[in-house]
């Protein structure tokens, strides 16, 4: 097998024949070998002729080609033929080692190797067998495993496997109750504090209303007072504007009362003492601190009634 290998070999390329061609000196080479040689031997020509010349490589005699090329040379088809047959019997060669043949079994890799994978390669130590016992054992395992496949096996494992599908769907689905139950808490939980919450706001501005609402209250009251002191003010000006005037001593029942409410202001008693004081000092209105208290008041009602008696 070697020889016959070596003659079924390119010169070349030193491979087997792929689509081998023959020259007119009878020399056969793989169609793209004599391409490579005569694009070599166009690259220092200066000129093109007409018919391209090229040299054997084997015998070193200059062949014209014809005009297509090395694609108009004839195929050698019975060589071709050979090569085939050839490659079709031949065991399959070691990639890792080229022209190693693939004619060892390994026992732990489960895969062909050459001789070298077994002594320099990447299985050195590992246990082997030869080709026939191999092909017999893995024939016989591939038997064994056939009849352990039987039928009830086989409807017993479509039962286990719908069992085990409605096991993982019960799973899920109590996993489905567990995660709602969780977010219904949660919103159970987010509502409560929310209602504190809102409970709390209710308070302060129940709180705001009371503190506040009194005070406005004052204010408003204090606005109130204030109109009437203004009122009772004018009053007051104009009754002492009209005490220089006897005739105008005959007062109303409404301003004997405005007299006595202006009595009752603090501010107002230091005002009225200082000018009802006047140069008649009528006996009946003798000049007198008025307070603010209930008694005073009455006292200073009797005295207007003396006085609108005296009128």
């Amino acid at each position: 097998m070697d020889d016959l290998e070596e003659d079924l070999t390119c010169s070349v390329c030193y491979a087997l024949f792929s689509d081998p061609r023959v020259l007119p000196c009878s020399h056969t080479f793989c169609r793209s070998c004599l391409k490579n040689v005569l694009q070599v031997s166009v690259s220092f020509s200066i000129w093109r002729p007409l018919r391209l010349p090229l040299k054997c490589p084997s015998c070193r005699s200059v062949v014209e080609l014809p005009t297509n090329g090395v694609d108009a040379l004839p195929v050698n088809v019975c060589l071709r033929a050979i090569v085939e047959k050839y490659q079709r019997e031949r065991p399959p060669a070691c990639p890792e080692h080229p022209r190693q043949p693939l004619n060892v079994y390994c026992v732990q890799d489960r895969k062909l190797i050459c001789g070298f994978c077994l002594t320099v390669g990447q299985h050195q130590g590992h246990a082997i067998d030869d080709l026939q016992t191999a092909c017999v054992k893995e024939r016989g395992a591939q038997s064994r495993l056939t009849e352990s496949l039987r039928w009830e096996e086989v409807c017993g494992l479509a039962e286990r496997l719908a069992q085990e599908k409605e096991r993982s769907h019960a799973l899920v689905q109590n996993d489905r109750e567990v995660v709602s139950r969780f977010f219904q808490g949660l919103d159970l939980i987010l509502a409560q504090k929310e209602e504190r919450f809102l409970q709390a706001l209710d308070r302060a501005s129940v709180l705001l209303a009371s503190a506040y609402d009194p005070l406005i209250q004052q204010v408003k009251d204090m606005q109130e007072q204030h109109s009437e002191l203004l009122i009772a003010r004018e009053c007051s000006v104009n009754i002492l504007k009209y005490t220089k005037h006897p005739e105008a001593l005959r007062c109303s029942h409404g301003q004997i009362q405005n007299i006595c409410f202006i009595s009752q202001q603090q501010f107002l008693c230091e005002w009225i003492t200082k000018h009802w004081s006047n140069p008649r000092q009528d006996p009946c209105l003798d000049p007198f601190n008025i307070s603010c208290s209930e008694n005073q008041c009455t006292s200073v009602q009797k005295n207007t009634f003396v006085l609108n008696r005296g009128l």
